[in-house]
């Protein structure tokens, strides 16, 4: 089986290597990586370039259109059986491609949620407190109206996601939402599969940047997005396929 591992990059010529590397180095061997230029001003592709891998594809954005887009633009360019989005300033644990697949193939899982920890740019880590929360034990093909807490885990990076059930489903980013996109994405994901499985390994890692110049998209956003987030809620909510 292979996993289509979507990386959208803009502005991270400090930690494109790491992303990269921890995918490349991966215990599980049958992936392919789809890093999307969002026409990013610093040398971020040129190092993605120099690793000349079979297994990097770049696909280029004519101008900045954001995360959002960037990720759906990589979802139309997968050509593997699973679809993982990972961040790129974040970082893989050698061995969850092949924990996650291991899972997903033993309990035929849409998807599997697993945990992260929040890294900054000392090395320091400490747990992403919302994961105690939702991840706090492994259990395996539940869905939102059973066990909400276990498993409404908003955050896009951490799933591993059946490709089929994902196009089957027509499921995109809002990309006319800046912040908070992963939160309706993730409701599209809950709403629509019984399939939901939850590994409480830890194994991703969130950075937390420290130059206040280069804070990420959701280091910096802003309070008002919460507005547009809401009405998105509840016009999800209305919908009569997600009931």
């Amino acid at each position: 089986m292979k996993v289509s591992i979507v990386i959208p990059v803009y502005n991270v010529e400090k930690y494109i290597c790491r992303c990269i590397e921890s995918v490349l180095t991966q215990s599980y061997k049958n992936f392919e990586v789809v890093v999307v230029d969002d026409q990013s001003p610093d040398r971020s592709i040129e190092l993605v370039e120099s690793y000349q891998s079979e297994k990097i594809r770049i696909i280029r954005h004519v101008q900045n259109r954001g995360l959002p887009a960037s990720r759906n633009t990589g979802v139309k360019h997968c050509y593997g059986d699973y679809l993982l989005f990972l961040d790129s300033d974040d970082f893989l644990k050698p061995h969850a491609l092949e924990k996650c697949i291991a899972i997903a193939q033993d309990h035929q899982s849409d998807i599997v949620s697993f945990n992260s920890e929040h890294i900054n740019d000392e090395g320091e880590t400490w747990p992403v407190s919302w994961h105690e929360k939702f991840n706090f034990f492994d259990c395996c093909n539940t869905n939102i109206s059973d066990y909400p807490k276990l498993i409404w885990d908003v955050a896009a990076w951490n799933k591993l996601i059946r490709l089929d059930f994902y196009q089957q489903h027509n499921i995109k980013f809002d990309e006319k939402q800046k912040y908070f996109e992963d939160h309706l994405f993730s409701l599209q994901l809950f709403t629509k599969t019984r399939k939901v499985s939850i590994v409480h390994d830890v194994l991703h890692y969130y950075t937390i940047r420290n130059d206040s110049a280069n804070l990420s998209i959701t280091q910096s956003k802003k309070i008002d997005s919460f507005d547009t987030v809401q009405e998105n809620f509840k016009n999800s909510l209305n919908d009569d396929d997600l009931n």
